[in-house]
């Protein structure tokens, strides 16, 4: 406990990690809500035979990915209160990060659904299962297996976007760093602090996915045992 008290900015500890927190806890928010986001986005853009959930995906991914995701959070929380919309900073920060980050891991999870062989569609028809049948119980768990190294990049993205949220003054880690800075004037120990929660963030989430996918994938855990006898 003394080693940490005689650290340069040491009083300013309980604030960071109470920042930290709130990042964390923006991270996990957004990410889940972005999934159910993207698994639509991907089974809208992947079933062609529905014109209307076809065409809305895709003006949806084209469009939100070529706007800036900074734009598209000035227009959401200063541009809306124009029309009587007022959302706080954390809704409308939760909400923007959603609408960006599932406009790009949907591209992602399409690219898995494309990657499932034709066979195995026929044979579920052939077995009499439904298109939705079919989507959940054969497309679904492949398509999340497949793209298991995207699904973990896209939630470090979101990680790292909540820094976004510091231009509309959610107390994220990097706006309350820029606040320790202009009190302290001491960028370099202030960044470093938050260099490295992000970074013990980041390992600790990339950790606790793959010890995710070893439950749910019995064929990691195969894999995993067969790199270690080797």
């Amino acid at each position: 406990m003394n080693f940490f008290s005689n650290l340069p900015l040491s009083s300013y500890f309980p604030t960071l990690l109470h920042a930290a927190g709130v990042t964390l806890g923006l991270t996990v928010v957004t990410y889940a809500l972005a999934l159910v986001l993207a698994t639509a986005t991907a089974l809208g853009r992947f079933y062609r035979k529905s014109p209307v959930s076809y065409t809305l995906s895709t003006i949806y991914v084209e469009g939100t990915r070529n706007v800036p995701s900074l734009v598209l959070l000035y227009l959401v929380y200063f541009g809306a209160p124009q029309f009587g919309i007022r959302l706080s900073n954390y809704v409308a920060g939760v909400l923007v990060l959603t609408w960006t980050i599932a406009a790009y891991l949907g591209e992602a999870l399409r690219g898995a659904l494309e990657a499932i062989p034709k066979g195995q569609w026929e044979a579920s028809s052939a077995l009499a299962l439904s298109w939705w049948q079919t989507v959940r119980r054969i497309a679904l768990p492949q398509m999340y297996r497949d793209s298991w190294p995207s699904l973990v990049n896209y939630l470090m993205l979101v990680l790292f976007g909540t820094s976004l949220l510091s231009t509309i003054n959610v107390p994220e880690l990097t706006q309350v760093a820029g606040q320790i800075n202009s009190e302290s004037f001491q960028p370099f120990q202030t960044y470093a602090y938050v260099f490295v929660l992000y970074y013990v963030i980041s390992s600790a989430l990339q950790f606790l996915s793959g010890r995710f996918r070893l439950v749910v994938d019995p064929r990691s855990r195969q894999r995993r045992r067969r790199r270690w006898a080797s």
